[in-house]
């Protein structure tokens, strides 16, 4: 074997050694910080499953902050929301806001601040998340359980006919308008 000559390896993209985990801190860190000396009091409530990471008080004002965090460039890789963050989006409106925080590998620098992202980015929202509710668990959530829509479920459930449609179609008359129907298929 021979030696040819030499080469010096370098690696590129971000720092492995920051990985998603690291970077969400430090951006959290980072607009904790921005918000507290714009005059706002900040709540860490990542851990509460509320939707978002912050929840910001000053005077009347309610900001209710998702903040991302990317050890790169935020504007090359873009951001994901989870399917809950972005119903809490829509659902709070200009209450909430969405922080972004690049080169988080370096300590972090604010990309950018979205009020609404859910009005703001809506035609840009690709893969939406589509939540699958199973038929017991509606069943078990009803308010309401009348002893003759218990008697139409059962008719569905071993699969005859029912007024409303057939089970095939869940007793909902498929093909036409499910508008002003009620439980049981009646109008």
């Amino acid at each position: 074997m021979r030696r040819l000559g030499w080469a010096r390896v370098v690696g590129c993209g971000p720092d492995p050694a920051t990985d998603l985990k690291d970077s969400e801190s430090i951006a959290v860190a980072y607009v904790v910080n921005r918000l507290g000396s714009e005059g706002f009091a900040v709540t860490d409530v990542q851990t509460e499953g509320q939707g978002y990471d912050l929840h910001a008080r000053r005077g009347s004002e309610l900001r209710l902050v998702e903040v991302k965090g990317i050890a790169g460039r935020a504007a090359s890789t873009g951001i994901r929301l989870t399917g809950g963050e972005w119903v809490r989006a829509a659902l709070q409106g200009d209450a909430y806001w969405l922080y972004v925080v690049d080169d988080c590998d370096n300590g972090g620098r604010l990309f950018g601040e979205y009020r609404d992202p859910a009005a703001l980015f809506a035609s840009a929202a690709t893969e939406v998340t589509t939540v699958r509710i199973r038929g017991s668990d509606l069943w078990a959530a009803r308010t309401a359980h009348p002893a003759d829509d218990r008697a139409d479920y059962r008719t569905l459930a071993s699969g005859h006919r029912s007024a409303g449609g057939d089970a095939a179609d869940g007793g909902c008359g498929a093909g036409r308008s499910g508008v002003g129907m009620r439980a049981g298929g009646a109008p």
